[in-house]
């Protein structure tokens, strides 16, 4: 399925630039090529170049962040050194600015190099780096864990396939490859072994998210819950830009309902950080008690990709239902949508 997907955005970035034969800084920042393939082709050449040279970047654009989404760490690292062993403090930062979110990996670099007063860094040093975020990310997503932090964990995972973050729901489902590779990249070996409680998984088997949740928080899962494709052969490439993907099959739709304990998340994706208690209080504290006017303000956010327009937003709101900004909830509720803009979106 990946060549499907880069074969799909390659085509999207490529009718972006319509008839362009010459590109230049100016106009790569003009035109209508998603952020982060703007952000690729000016770091790579800057100078400028012809049709095929733009068309050319395009393509490695797509690979690089496809392999970033699936295996962040292996594509660091190959990417930002390749074969060196040490790269100077400012090339670093420049390759890693490139990328909209896992932000938090750029964050722990950046802190490391700025209190260290580096002015080069090693590869392994990166790489020891990486794991301690990773060993962080695994003790938050299994201190309590829960649907909503499954679902946030692997959303960006999800989101190769469906393009939008509304389509992301408890029957959308990505095949185990998707899974497997990103979970290996993480070392977080434990958590691939609770698969291993689905009988003759391989990577073109399709999951919901649904039963991913299961699995991830030790529920029991039957052979039912997965849904089948016919098997491919698994073909693997270690070109970051050039890498073959495993092959998998489009998905179905599953057929199994979600048991009723584990919480269907509301349809904002913001509302989703919250559980049921806190969206009670929040509807209370900050929306007069209306559920209405929340879930459509909750809607306005699910469209905006800064803090800094959230910020705005909730400034209205605060002033308009005069909210106490110092109570506890109100704080925790600005606090936890800073964080969700300041780990998973674009900075």
């Amino acid at each position: 399925m990946f060549d499907k997907i880069i074969e799909r955005k390659i085509t999207e970035e490529i009718s972006a630039i319509g008839n362009l034969q010459k590109f230049n800084i100016d106009i790569i920042e003009k035109s209508n090529l998603s952020p982060f393939a703007k952000s690729f082709i000016i770091l790579e050449m800057p100078e400028g170049g012809n049709r095929k040279e733009l068309e050319e970047l395009i393509d490695k654009s797509v690979k690089l962040n496809l392999n970033y989404t699936i295996r962040p760490k292996w594509t660091i690292l190959n990417y930002i050194f390749g074969a060196y062993d040490s790269k100077p403090i400012d090339y670093i930062f420049e390759k890693l600015d490139i990328f909209r979110f896992y932000k938090f990996y750029e964050e722990s670099i950046r802190t490391y190099i700025e209190d260290a007063g580096l002015i080069v860094i090693t590869k392994s040093k990166v790489s020891n780096l990486i794991d301690e975020t990773n060993n962080l990310l695994y003790e938050k997503l299994m201190t309590d864990s829960s649907a909503i932090k499954t679902k946030n964990f692997f959303l960006q995972v999800f989101k190769l396939k469906y393009l939008e973050r509304t389509e992301v729901n408890l029957d959308t489902s990505i095949p185990f490859g998707f899974i497997r590779i990103f979970l290996e990249d993480k070392s977080f070996s434990q958590l691939l072994e609770k698969f291993s409680a689905l009988k003759k998984l391989t990577d073109e088997k399709e999951i919901d998210l649904k039963t991913i949740i299961k699995v991830i928080n030790g529920k029991y899962i039957s052979e039912e819950d997965l849904i089948l494709s016919p098997e491919k052969t698994v073909e693997t490439n270690e070109d970051v830009i050039d890498i073959n993907f495993v092959q998998v099959q489009e998905a179905t739709e599953s057929e199994q309902p979600i048991e009723e304990e584990v919480i269907k998340p509301p349809d904002p994706i913001i509302l989703s950080l919250f559980d049921s208690g806190h969206i009670n209080k929040i509807q209370k504290k900050i929306f007069l008690g209306s559920r209405e006017n929340m879930l459509n303000v909750m809607y306005q956010f699910d469209n905006i990709t800064k803090w800094s327009d959230a910020s705005e937003v909730l400034k209205k709101i605060f002033k308009d239902n005069d909210v106490d900004i110092y109570n506890k909830d109100v704080v925790n509720f600005v606090n936890t949508i800073n964080e969700y803009y300041n780990n998973n979106l674009e900075k």
